[in-house]
């Protein structure tokens, strides 16, 4: 019996392009549990960056609940009540079948420093601090497709603030061998020495328009413009907005800029099922 635990503890690592993206467990007290790689872009240096991501415990519960079609107990709020966006809005078990992952949110709290970046740990909620995505006054609202983009609307004050963006294209399921060539439909009648990978690929866009208004808002200029934590969030429609809203992965960053009037980023999303 030992043996067989220690097999299932320390598993084989799973690499692409020489990046490890499913480390082994260990001995730690709370071990890896990395997920899911993203690539971040520069839009004007087109510089890549890659990161790793974490599921943390909603997702977890996300991802069962959608396996077994069966709502769970656990009695975390979601991101929906603590925003007080349709917070009265219940996941039940009749709206399960509605829920899926639409978009992200982003936080100012990944990072103390560009060296210092905080952890993710599997207890979290969602991201540190955060921001809104939009900020514009409640006599001059997004236009109609401006607002298809964004949802987690909120009013405070004289103004509306979106607090999700939307997945900039359709999510896409993607099964490649480890060299990037597509898995054949017979692959269970063929060889190979190639690794298998099955992901999902989403497309996040941090737009030239983003974040800047909040920051001009509460603090009069956008030197400081910045996110540095990254979430996936899932939610089901309950008339023009989401509720129910939970985030299901997380990752922190050294601080990224927007502090003029073009920079943007591209963020490409693989989530992999392992």
């Amino acid at each position: 019996m030992k043996n067989q635990i220690d097999r299932m503890r320390f598993g084989d690592e799973l690499s692409v392009n020489g990046r490890v993206i499913i480390p082994g467990f260990n001995d730690m007290k709370e071990p890896q549990r990395i997920l899911a790689e993203i690539t971040i872009i520069n839009d004007i240096t087109g510089k890549p960056v890659f990161r790793f991501n974490d599921v943390i415990i909603l997702g977890a519960t996300y991802i069962l609940e959608k396996f077994f079609n069966r709502r769970s107990t656990y009695a975390m709020s979601t991101l929906s009540s603590d925003l007080s966006i349709n917070a009265n809005v219940n996941p039940t078990q009749d709206n399960l079948k509605d829920e899926f992952v639409f978009g992200f949110i982003v936080g100012t709290g990944g990072a103390e420093s560009s060296d210092l970046v905080r952890s993710v740990k599997f207890k979290d909620k969602t991201v540190p601090s955060i921001v809104p995505f939009r900020v514009v006054d409640t006599t001059a609202d997004l236009t109609p497709l401006e607002q298809a983009k964004y949802a987690l609307k909120k009013q405070i004050g004289g103004k509306y603030y979106y607090y999700a963006k939307r997945f900039d294209t359709d999510v896409v399921i993607r099964h490649l061998f480890t060299d990037g060539t597509e898995i054949p439909s017979n692959i269970d009648q063929t060889e190979t020495s190639l690794g298998l990978l099955v992901f999902g690929e989403a497309v996040l866009k941090v737009s030239s328009t983003d974040l800047r208004e909040y920051f001009m808002d509460q603090f009069g200029s956008i030197d400081n413009c910045r996110f540095n934590s990254i979430g996936l969030v899932a939610g089901f429609l309950n008339g023009a907005d989401f509720a129910g809203v939970r985030t299901v992965t997380k990752v922190n960053m050294p601080n990224l800029f927007l502090r003029d009037t073009e920079s943007s980023y591209t963020l490409v999303y693989k989530l992999y099922s392992i």
